[in-house]
């Protein structure tokens, strides 16, 4: 049987595209939570696109609109484990 794929763990480097709309955010999660987070964030089309930017050490891109942001901050915060914004 094939080993599954992992990744090289490889830090990515996705930023806004300059767009007034866009909004940027920067999370940590625990490492294990990243496709919990991925499949809430599906449940809820077209509030954020993510990107995980350290898998291993549960660093992940969020990019909404403005508008949607609040709406996305509130689904954040009531995640059944914890979430730490970053900021740079």
């Amino acid at each position: 049987m094939a080993k599954r794929y992992r990744g090289q763990g490889g830090v990515s480097t996705v930023r806004p595209g300059g767009h007034p709309e866009e909004v940027f955010l920067k999370i940590k999660i625990a490492p294990g939570c990243i496709r919990y987070l991925k499949n809430i964030l599906e449940g809820y089309e077209h509030l954020a696109f993510m990107v995980p930017l350290n898998g291993r050490e549960g660093i992940v891109a969020l990019h909404t609109t403005s508008s949607l942001k609040n709406n996305l901050i509130a689904v954040l915060e009531n995640l059944p484990f914890p979430v730490v914004f970053l900021y740079d």
